[in-house]
């Protein structure tokens, strides 16, 4: 990002209308351009630690589980100090840099109670620069007017050569009301009267309150040291003793004094302590490290203070001492976007012992190393335990990349995600003394899959899912209800992806998830179950219409289910509508009194009521009948050469009659031959003595052709 562009980093930082619902109007602007820069074609190159960022070799601390721990919660506090001779003794925190040259912190405490919570309060061991506390027409010594303020919040803060996108967006607003009283009596009461407040600065500076706290492990007392209502708070003939713990060093190595936000306004004018006016001075730390204040126009060392958020931090690596011990040196891990999805890895992967392997899509090499995170609990919780951390290894094939990685010995493969988590993390590692940044974790789950289609059929429903690399069986679970516990249904073992369920009934909705497992090592390894998916099974109902006898039709359907009432509709093409016949819980019924050679509409409904909100009905298509009666065969007479003479008596509403013999091989009665209607006789030249037939009335209607019952048998005789 070029300077014009860092130098919009945002509004100024301390401004009222700036930070309306606590954060920088601007801030959407920034994230926008930062993924758009990401989303531009970038030619893949193989990966050049250092190339991203700062042009910081990544050398020095090899970070692992020893030497890094996650989150904040292990950091240590300052010690205490039982007297003014006692140094600053805390841990630190290596932040930003200044003049090029990495920057030190005091952690003064690690969840920023003072401001919330959920904060690493830092204050710059050094002092960094000189600058005066306010230089404007104000000429104020009210830091939230201050020059002093808006320096820190800008030209420092804003500056890309002092704290990259990650760090800038990681520190924190730090808001604290301030006005409360300091002792009675104190120095502290009579030159500033009451604490300091911040409003709206993200760094600030430290107040007389901060730098008497022994929690942060600073001297308790002021070092001006005289009698209590004694003239020499007028003369200034006061005691000044060298406190350690508040002394500073420039970054040339020489002590300096540093101011404080404290103002001077406290119950003794500053006249009466050696001043003119108390509007012209603020709080400030003498080169020996004991209270003072100085005339607000002077240019005084400026040692800033700043809150991270912890939710920018992933972790932490000790880069000089060891975890949890004071004195120890730090360098911070932050989340960056811009680390985000530029490796995107694939559902699949595949074991072999102790090895996983991983296949991935690189859409940009910016990063020095793909990192294997193995943890007790979620990496995000606050008291999460590392187990392992480490680099993993890595090929490459134009922008495809395979990652390998070892599970410690100890670890169950089949407990993955239960007993202990596995990530990835794509990382810019930077020197001992710069920020290090990575990607949002990217979990290492147990493979899945997902259920892609369902096919419902009168056969049952067919579920299909993806296939998972390196399993070849899956468990297909059912249930009625996303609530409700699935089981067990069927396990396919032969490689495919998809199965059959016969087992369901229509008008029901079926919930499935699906489990892919396989063998490792001779123990049965399960992969994550499927999210569930759920899918309808539609009402079949299939209407046949077959007459009975005389001009009765028989209806006949499918049984839809056990609680399933049906509702048989007839109709007529005279008058255009239905109506209701009967209802029956049965799958089957006749309709009598029907006129003969009529055309009729038929259609049975089904209603499956299971309490209130589960009312299923299904509709059969319309079937069309034409009753018929039935004709009664009267004769067959043989005669030889002749055949069999057939008669038989009029069926009425029928166009033709069909001739059916019985063919004794098949078992089945053969088409003769088909008479007009006012015909009831016909010889069959090829009939024989004892053969049996049967005659059938129908009718044609609008090209269709509509049979009655069949007449008795008779034999040829």
């Amino acid at each position: 990002m070029s300077s014009p562009e860092r130098s919009a980093r945002g509004c100024r930082a301390y401004e009222k209308d700036c930070v309306k619902g606590g954060r920088c109007v601007s801030l959407p602007t920034r994230v926008a351009s930062a993924l758009a820069a990401v989303a531009m074609g970038i030619t893949i190159v193989p990966v050049i630690p250092g190339l991203w960022g700062s042009n910081v070799a990544a050398a020095g601390t090899k970070k692992d589980a020893s030497n890094t721990c996650l989150g904040v919660y292990h950091l240590h506090e300052p010690r205490e100090p039982y007297s003014s001779s006692y140094e600053w003794y805390g841990s630190y925190v290596w932040f930003g840099k200044y003049n090029g040259s990495p920057v030190k912190y005091r952690v003064l405490d690690p969840f920023g109670r003072k401001f919330g919570g959920d904060k690493l309060f830092l204050d710059c061991d050094s002092v960094l620069y000189h600058y005066s506390f306010d230089k404007t027409s104000k000429y104020t010594n009210d830091w939230e007017e201050s020059d002093i303020l808006n320096n820190l919040n800008n030209k420092f803060l804003q500056d890309s050569a002092n704290f990259t996108d990650a760090e800038y967006y990681s520190v924190a607003y730090s808001k604290i009301g301030g006005g409360e009283a300091y002792a009675s009596g104190s120095f502290e009461e009579y030159a500033y009267g009451e604490s300091a407040a911040n409003q709206y600065a993200r760094v600030f500076l430290l107040d007389a309150s901060d730098v008497t706290n022994k929690a942060y492990g600073y001297y308790e007392g002021s070092g001006v040291s005289l009698e209590k209502g004694s003239s020499d708070w007028a003369s200034g003939n006061w005691s000044q003793e060298i406190v350690y713990s508040r002394k500073k060093k420039d970054l040339d190595g020489s002590v300096s004094s540093w101011w404080l936000r404290s103002y001077v306004f406290g119950k003794q004018s500053v006249s009466s302590i050696g001043g003119p006016d108390s509007s012209l001075y603020a709080g400030s730390v003498a080169d020996s490290g004991y209270l003072s204040y100085d005339s607000v126009n002077i240019d005084l060392g400026v040692s800033p203070a700043l809150n991270i958020n912890h939710d920018s931090i992933l972790m932490y690596t000790a880069v000089k001492g060891s975890i949890s011990r004071w004195g120890t040196e730090y360098k911070l891990t932050l989340l960056d976007e811009a680390l985000d999805g530029r490796v995107e890895y694939d559902q699949g992967w595949s074991f072999s012992g102790s090895t996983i392997t991983m296949q991935a899509t690189v859409n940009d090499n910016r990063y020095s190393r793909i990192s294997v995170l193995v943890t007790k609990d979620t990496y995000d919780d606050p008291y999460a335990k590392i187990l392992y951390y480490g680099d993993t290894n890595r090929t490459y094939s134009g922008n495809r990349c395979t990652v390998k990685f070892d599970l410690p010995s100890d670890l169950n493969i089949k407990n993955l995600g239960s007993d202990y988590h596995v990530y990835l993390i794509t990382e810019k590692v930077n020197g001992d003394h710069y920020s290090d940044y990575a990607s949002v974790p990217y979990e290492v789950l147990l493979p899945t899959t997902q259920i892609t289609s369902f096919e419902s059929s009168r056969s049952g429903i067919e579920i299909k899912w993806n296939a998972v690399t390196g399993f070849t069986r899956y468990n297909v679970y059912r249930s009625l209800s996303a609530n409700d516990s699935f089981k067990y249904v069927a396990s396919i073992t032969d490689g495919s992806c998809k199965y059959l369920d016969t087992d369901v009934a229509m008008g029901m909705y079926y919930y499935y998830k699906v489990c892919p497992y396989t063998k490792v090592n001779g123990s049965t390894v399960y992969g994550t179950m499927s999210d569930y998916k759920y899918v309808y099974c539609p009402i079949y109902l299939d209407l046949t219409v077959t007459p009975k006898s005389g001009v009765t039709m028989r209806l006949n359907w499918n049984d839809v289910a056990e609680d399933a009432v049906y509702y048989i509709y007839m109709g007529s093409e005279n008058n255009g509508y239905f109506t209701r016949e009967k209802a029956t819980t049965g799958t089957s019924t006749s309709i009598t009194g029907l006129t003969a050679g009529k055309l009729y509409y038929f259609s049975v409904e089904v209603v499956i009521d299971r309490g209130p909100g589960y009312v299923k009905t299904a509709e059969s298509p319309c079937v069309k009948a034409v009753p018929l009666a039935t004709p009664t065969m009267e004769s067959a007479t043989y005669t030889s050469g002749k055949g069999v003479t057939l008669t038989w008596t009029k069926a009425s509403g029928a166009d033709r009659y069909n001739v059916y013999r019985y063919n004794s091989s098949t078992g089945k009665y053969d088409y003769v031959t088909s008479v007009l209607g006012g015909n009831l006789t016909y010889t069959d030249p090829a009939g024989k003595k004892g053969d049996y037939y049967k005659v059938r009335a129908y009718k044609k209607y609008d090209g269709v052709v509509y049979y009655g019952g069949w007449s008795n048998a008779k034999a040829g005789k």
